[in-house]
């Protein structure tokens, strides 16, 4: 089957609200579309969900990161709980944490304009310990940004900071760095390898500090993040 017929049985065959996902998982509506997934919110049991559902082509690899990601880091400060994933019809899907609203939406709220430096600081420090926990687990995340940030569901967590999305992550072992970046070793010639690897690691960590840094000033100033 071609992609274009796979999507097109796609938009002609989509979860259906009330319908039952991987035999354990209630759809009870949309959360949030985009271009490649879509999240809904489902019910297990008593308990709420964020399901992330894809359409199964060419391999799904950015849900597969999401897996990958939450197997080592899953459930600990910063990071949500993944509590199943697998197939159902055409889509493949995993279940999550619900988490609340993220700091774009927070900051697109009406009279909304910029965060108090108590906020900002808050924000930066919760963040700092996300990004090394990830790192630590052998990730760099590559998108950091308010859209990427979001905040516990109910009351108690609501001061909890979440790093998600990792469509963008990967693993910064050395010879990953290496095969993405042969032109640049070329270059780089009187270098070992491993220096080399540490070089690449060091310069995709400081990217996602950087784009933390950014993020902040951002929310501080109440400009428009780029």
């Amino acid at each position: 089957m071609t992609v274009d017929k796979l999507q097109a049985g796609v938009h002609l065959n989509p979860i259906c609200i009330g319908e039952t996902v991987g035999q354990i998982y209630v759809v009870e509506r949309i959360l949030a579309a985009g271009k490649s997934s879509t999240v809904y919110i489902a019910r297990a049991g008593q308990e709420l969900v964020a399901l992330k559902v894809v359409p199964i082509q060419n391999g799904n690899s950015n849900l597969d990161i999401d897996i990958a990601v939450l197997k080592s880091i899953g459930g600990r400060d910063h990071f949500l709980k993944m509590f199943g994933f697998g197939s159902h019809r055409q889509y493949r899907f995993i279940a999550m944490q619900l988490l609340g609203p993220t700091l774009n939406d927070i900051m697109k709220r009406p009279l909304m304009q910029k965060l108090c430096l108590s906020s900002v600081a808050k924000i930066g420090i919760q963040g700092l310990e996300a990004l090394s926990t990830l790192h630590i687990a052998g990730f760099i995340h590559g998108k950091v940004s308010m859209e990427n940030l979001m905040i516990g569901y109910n009351k108690e967590a609501s001061g909890k900071i979440y790093l998600t999305d990792f469509s963008q992550s990967h693993k910064i072992d050395g010879n990953q760095i290496n095969s993405n970046n042969k032109a640049e070793k070329r270059l780089s010639s009187g270098s070992s390898t491993e220096n080399f690897g540490m070089k690449s690691k060091i310069k995709l960590i400081q990217n996602d500090l950087y784009c933390l840094l950014k993020m902040l000033m951002a929310l501080y100033s109440g400009v428009e993040e780029v």
